[in-house]
């Protein structure tokens, strides 16, 4: 569910294209899903998911994700502003946007396997930028408008 203030100069569908080209995430959160559920699926076959799945709605669940054979992703935009209004956009595995997502998932496995071999298994990790690149900026206080500063 993700939910936006459309502008009123603009229809519906031409903000929710808005959404998608100005929070290049949402792309990325789409990705991330259906990997999820890949590997959910696999563990699922494999007799891996352990804990107590014997609530009915859990069964029905676990059952559904094993015998799926392939699924899409959509996203339901709830209109905040005005007439509470929905709207869905799917994005099917053969869409060429979730590359993009594939490639920020790729980034996130790089990035973690570089710290695990730098700081290792038995201790916190530190961002230390200098040594490693994070592949993101950092925010400073400076940068973000004046009501969103918690303490004056």
């Amino acid at each position: 569910l993700k939910t936006f203030a459309p502008r009123e100069d603009m229809r519906i569908a031409e903000n929710i294209k808005k959404q998608f080209s100005n929070e290049r995430l949402i792309v990325a959160q789409a990705a991330h899903y259906l990997e999820g559920f890949k590997q959910a699926k696999k563990l699922l076959g494999d007799g891996q998911v352990f804990g107590d799945i014997t609530d009915e709605k859990a069964a029905i669940f676990t059952a559904a994700v094993a015998k799926a054979e392939k699924i899409d992703f959509a996203f339901v935009f709830f209109k905040t502003k005005g007439a509470p209004l929905t709207e869905a956009r799917r994005i099917s595995r053969r869409n060429p946007l979730l590359w993009r997502g594939d490639c920020i998932i790729a980034k996130g496995i790089d990035n973690y396997n570089k710290y695990k071999n730098f700081y290792g298994l038995k201790a916190a990790w530190l961002i230390d930028p200098d040594r490693i690149d994070c592949g993101y900026d950092e925010v400073y206080e400076e940068e973000l408008p004046p009501y969103s500063v918690l303490f004056e």
